[in-house]
Order: structure tokens, then C-alpha cells, then sequence
């Protein structure tokens, strides 16, 4: 876009900003007051985003904005609101269009528009290293003052200038970037090399490793997690190796590569016939019939075209739909020359030593607590994945990494995993979203096994012993040994990558092998699920126990039972003594029953008794109900036997 195509009023107030002469800017009058109606246009910008188009067209953050903050960093009201202008162009193109890629020809040709100008931000910001001195000098500034003195303007512009580094280094790569070697600088790398120049780098560790500068962890663990974005841990972890050894590397995989395309040469020149093809001979397909079953298929080609049938030759592929398609893998990874990799290194053991615990706790504290913002938990298993195995492969200390090491970590981890899972399997609209968090999850479990692991083959007892209480808590709940199975099996292709599906296969196999070893002393303790058992109805249960007691006695039993226990019924009433027996009411006059009727019941529960062998119980029972209606029951004694009075 040129400049006559600006709009007229966009136009005069760029103009208002001020002039470069040579190396220096002179600013205007109103400069201050023009920065100001920038910022008005682009906060009512429509849809299309004109007003950062045309402001990227125009190159007013190189030509402009940059000048003013490295020629005017003393005045604070213009360099503050040329500071809050920059933000707002750098921001990130999908944050301008409501944080997902336009489906829209149109509106996706304004998002590559103005992702393309946040490229050439990021360009001029890696290629100006004084802008990076006057950031740092700033920020210094005011992390000498105590934080209890510091005005909320202090605050502010420290925080405006990590949202502005993590807007830069939020950019993507641009397609020329994936077309350099690896000893070429890509914008990356050239961004990462000014800010080490400047000592920046050391600033973002001091930050991270101070107890008084835990407000900024938040926006330091996205800046770390940013810069190391392109990188490979194991990589980063091998260029404190000896050069030869690496070059020694090196030239195996090149030596192998080569080797590799000349057989694949030959393969192809063993395929080129001197014949003509209309010449190639024709073959039978011995066992391979035609359409029709008597005949073998015939094949009118060369004898090496031969060896390989298919019959999908010629066919046109069945085309999925875009939703039952499977996601493409997305491997975001350079392999940087070896003096950026030597300063990432050294950055990530400062990282360690200095900050690593306490910006872990301190984060994990928020995400827990709901203070930071959504999905920033994203940002913390990136981390602890990347510096868990970074560690694992550099030097293994454990002293560095304690924070990620313990239990609750081990639950926030698992807690996450079934929650991610959940939200993939509900919200269909952003499955593939939380498929990607599941897998950043799913590494950070897979780290954790490796570190324990590492720790019980450790020397120390110490580190043995803490190992073995970690591999016990993991293999006794249950809910950390069915979580790869499920993960297993309800893989989806249309949700998740191939690379999802290779960790989760390695990290169960490495669960196996752990578990393997655990169980060599043949002592190991496992919580199993209870099943809840529905509970029985106790009435019906008292009447299948009254059914299953009762017995029906014939005539001819009771006879024989009446002559077995007669005789103990005689001396029972010899021996017991009327005058000191218990005086117990059989009758309840205030009942709803006649008296005929409980004569009737008392009746039944002597017979009980004595069919129950309850003699002596039977006998008082008798005598009492006796005593209160001796007319009625004067035909038992010769129930009984003849007994006196």
C-alpha cells in the first residue's frame, strides 16, 4: 500500500509525529498529541483492521515510533504513550481477530496482512539493538526502588514493556525463515542475539529469581516459554559437549544421508530400461485371478513394474470431509546455529540454578488459586516438560528441578489430564484446542516417570528412597494407572496427532517398565475400586428369614413331641415354686382383641414353646396365664398331665 492510498486524516497525523535527518529525529510540537490520535484511530478500527494495515503499510513503527523511544527516552509522558502505540501494533494477529484464523477469504487476507506486518516489526525490532539497551535501562530503573515505593506508573511501564517483548517473540517465523540453513540468522535468532547483547536476558533471570518480583512471574514464564519456542531440549542440552564430538556427529548424519540417496539413485536407475516401453514383454500374475475366476491377471509392463501389484493404480481417492480428516502434525522446530544454541544454553542453566523452583511454585499457586488468566496453565506444563528433560539430559540434578517432583505436582498434572480429556470429548467446536493441552499434559506425566525413574537409579540412597516413595503413592492409586488406558483407547484420529498417539504409547510403556521393576520384591500394595452394592430391603429380607425358619408340624409329629418332652414337663412343675414365681401379665386388657381371642394366642405361644424344646419358659408362661383365667385353662392339666392345684 503507498502512501497516497492512506487515508487523508491517518496521513496528517503521521505527519505530526516528526522527521529523520540522517541518524537523528526531530520530533514535532504535537508529537505527543499525534501518538495520542493513533491510538484513538486503532482503538475503532473496523473489522478489517484498515487503520494497522495502512499504519503497517506506511512503516511508522521503524521510520517513527522506534526513533522516538531510543532518541527520547527522558521525556516519560511520550515515551509512555509511544510505547503503549507499539504494543498495540505488535500485538498478535490473532488477538485482532477474535483470537481464531478467518475462515473468510476476504478476512483471511486481511489477517495474512497484518501478520505479515508483525513480521516486519519483529524484523526491525532484531535488527536495532539500542532500543533494547533504552528497555532495559528502564526496567532497571525501577526494580532498584523498593516495591512498596514505586508510583503505579513505575508498574505499569514495566509491565508494558514485557507485554511488548512477549508480542515480538509471539510472532511467527516467516517463509523465508524455514527456507535458511542452519548457519543462517532467522528473525528468531536475530531477535534472541540483541536482546543477549543487551543483556536483557540476564535482567529476565534476575526477575524471575527474585522474591520481591513475583507480580511480573506470569508474563516472565510465557517470555521464557516464547524464547524457546524453535528450540529441542536435547539439542540445547548437547552443545556443552566437546566440538569434535559434534562435528563428529554431524558428519555421521550427513555421511549416512548420503548413503541413503545413493541407493535410493541406483533403486531408480535399476527401474530405467534401455527398451522401449512399448516393447517391455507381457506376464502372467501366477495365483492372482482376473474379473474372471478361470484366467490369471495379465500385465502389460516391465518385469521391475511387475514385482509390485496394486489394483488402486488409476483411481481417484475417496475425499474425506474437512471434519473426518486426520490433523496433520504440527512440528514447530530449528535447528539454530551453534552461538545462538551455546546462549539459549547457558540461559536455561541460569534459569535452573537461579529461578526455576521458585517461579514453579509461585505459578502453580496462581493457577490454583484462579488468579491468573485462562489457560496459562498451558504455558507451565511447556515449561516443565521442556526444563525436566533439558535437565535429564544436560546433568541430572535433582536440587533444580524439586519444585515438579513431589506429589501434588504429580495431581495437579492428573487432575488436568482427565479434565482436558472431558473438555475434548464435550466442546466440539475447540476439540482440537484441548486435544493440544492433553498433550502438553500427557508430556509432563511422561517427564515425570523419566525423572523418577533416573532417581531410583541414582547412588544416592537418599534419592532411592524418595524415588521409591513417589513410585508407590503412583502405583497405589488407581486413577494413575487407568488414565494411559483410557487415553489408549478413546484415541482419535480427527482430534488428536500422531505425535499424541507416540507419546502416550511410549509413556505407557515406560509406566509398564517401571512397574515391572517395582514389583521384583513381590510386595506392593494397589488400591482397587469398590463397586457400590444396592442395599436390600430389610422387610423383605425378615420375611424370607421367617419363611425359611417355619416349620409345619403334622398331628403324628406333635403326638411323638408331646411324648418326648412330657416327662420334663412334670418335673418342671413339681420343681417350680408358685409362690416365688415372677408375675408376669399375659393379658392386656386395653388391647382391640376379645378375650377369647388372646386366650386363643396365649395358647399358640405355649405350644410354641414347647415345640421349641423352652420348657421352663413354657411352664411360667402357663402358670401365669393360669392365675388370670384359671376357668379357661383348668383342660390344660390334662394337656399336661394330671398336676395338683
Amino acid at each position: 500500500m503507498e502512501l497516497f492510498m492512506m487515508n487523508c486524516e491517518l496521513l496528517a497525523v503521521c505527519s505530526g509525529l516528526g522527521y529523520l535527518e540522517g541518524d537523528v529525529y526531530f520530533k514535532e510540537e504535537d508529537c505527543i498529541d499525534s501518538v495520542k490520535c493513533l491510538i484513538k484511530y486503532l482503538h475503532n478500527e473496523d473489522s478489517t483492521r484498515d487503520i494497522r494495515t495502512q499504519l503497517g503499510a506506511a512503516h511508522i513503527l521503524q521510520n517513527d515510533l522506534l526513533p522516538i523511544l531510543t532518541q527520547y527516552p527522558d521525556d516519560l509522558d511520550l515515551f509512555s504513550c509511544v510505547l503503549r502505540l507499539v504494543i498495540n501494533l505488535t500485538q498478535p494477529a490473532l488477538l485482532c481477530f477474535d483470537g481464531k484464523v478467518p475462515k473468510d477469504t476476504v478476512m483471511h487476507y486481511h489477517f495474512l496482512n497484518v501478520l505479515s506486518y508483525n513480521q516486519n516489526y519483529k524484523e526491525a525490532f532484531g535488527k536495532d539493538e539500542q532500543v533494547w539497551n533504552v528497555l532495559k535501562k528502564k526496567i532497571c530503573s525501577i526494580l532498584q526502588v523498593k516495591w512498596e515505593d514505586r508510583q503505579p506508573e513505575d508498574s505499569l511501564l514495566v509491565e508494558r514493556c514485557l507485554v511488548l517483548i512477549r508480542n515480538l517473540l509471539h510472532t511467527p517465523a516467516t517463509s523465508e525463515d524455514f527456507r535458511k540453513t542452519n548457519q543462517e540468522m532467522s528473525s528468531q535468532d536475530s531477535l534472541l542475539w540483541k536482546i543477549h547483547a543487551s543483556d536483557f536476558d540476564d535482567l529476565i533471570l534476575y526477575m524471575v529469581g527474585c522474591n520481591d518480583e513475583q507480580q511480573w512471574m506470569l508474563h516472565l514464564i510465557e517470555i521464557i516459554c516464547l524464547i524457546l519456542k524453535e528450540q529441542n531440549a536435547v539439542q540445547l542440552a548437547e552443545v556443552d559437549g566437546s566440538t569434535s564430538k559434534a562435528r563428529e556427529r554431524e558428519d555421521n548424519k550427513l555421511l549416512a544421508m548420503r548413503k541413503t540417496e545413493d541407493t535410493r539413485r541406483k533403486m531408480a536407475h535399476a527401474k530405467l530400461t534401455s527398451r522401449h516401453s512399448r516393447f517391455g514383454g507381457t506376464f502372467v500374475a501366477r495365483g492372482t485371478k482376473a474379473l474372471s475366476d478361470d484366467n490369471d491377471v495379465i500385465m502389460h509392463r516391465s518385469l521391475q513394474h511387475c514385482q509390485a501389484i496394486s489394483f488402486d493404480e488409476g483411481k481417484s481417492q475417496v475425499k474425506k470431509a474437512r471434519n473426518r480428516r486426520a490433523i496433520m502434525e504440527e512440528v514447530i522446530e530449528r535447528h539454530s546455529s551453534r552461538g545462538v544454541r551455546k546462549i539459549l544454553n547457558s540461559f536455561c542453566k541460569g534459569f535452573l540454578e537461579r529461578g526455576y523452583n521458585l517461579c514453579m511454585r509461585v505459578t502453580k499457586d496462581r493457577l490454583q488459586r484462579e488468579i491468573a488468566q485462562d489457560h496459562d496453565e498451558t504455558f507451565y506444563f511447556w515449561m516443565m516438560s521442556f526444563f525436566l528433560k533439558f535437565n535429564r539430559t544436560s546433568d541430572f540434578k535433582v536440587q533444580y528441578v524439586s519444585e515438579t517432583l513431589n506429589l501434588n505436582t504429580l495431581h495437579f498434572i492428573e487432575t488436568n489430564l482427565f479434565n482436558y480429556y472431558e473438555l475434548m470429548l464435550n466442546d466440539k467446536h475447540d476439540a482440537q484446542a484441548w486435544s493440544r493441552r492433553l498433550h502438553l499434559a500427557l508430556r509432563c506425566y511422561h517427564e515425570f516417570l523419566m525423572s523418577v525413574q533416573l532417581m531410583s537409579h541414582s547412588e544416592d540412597l537418599h534419592m532411592q528412597q524418595n524415588a521409591k516413595v513417589l513410585l508407590n503413592n503412583i502405583f497405589y492409586v488407581v486413577e494413575h494407572r487407568e488414565i494411559l488406558v483410557v487415553i489408549l483407547r478413546k484415541f482419535n484420529e480427527r482430534k488428536q496427532c500422531r505425535a499424541f498417539l507416540r507419546d502416550a504409547v511410549l509413556t505407557t510403556h515406560l509406566f509398564l517398565k517401571m512397574f515391572e521393576n517395582f514389583c521384583r520384591d513381590g510386595t506392593v500394595v494397589v488400591e482397587k475400586k469398590v463397586k457400590a452394592r444396592k442395599p436390600r430391603r430389610k422387610t423383605a429380607t425378615k420375611k424370607k428369614e421367617n419363611e425359611g425358619t417355619a416349620k409345619v408340624w403334622s398331628r403324628e409329629e406333635r403326638e411323638a413331641k408331646w411324648e418326648e418332652i412330657s416327662d420334663g414337663v412334670t418335673q418342671h412343675l413339681q420343681i417350680l415354686d408358685r409362690a416365688t414365681l415372677e408375675v408376669q401379665s399375659v393379658f392386656d386388657p386395653s388391647s382391640d382383641l376379645t378375650e377369647s381371642e388372646q386366650q386363643q394366642i396365649t395358647l399358640l405361644m405355649i405350644q410354641n414353646f414347647l415345640l421349641e424344646n423352652k420348657v421352663d419358659e413354657a411352664t411360667k408362661y402357663y402358670l401365669n396365664a393360669r392365675k388370670e383365667h384359671t376357668p379357661q385353662f383348668d383342660r390344660c392339666e390334662t394337656l399336661y398331665g394330671n398336676q395338683p392345684n
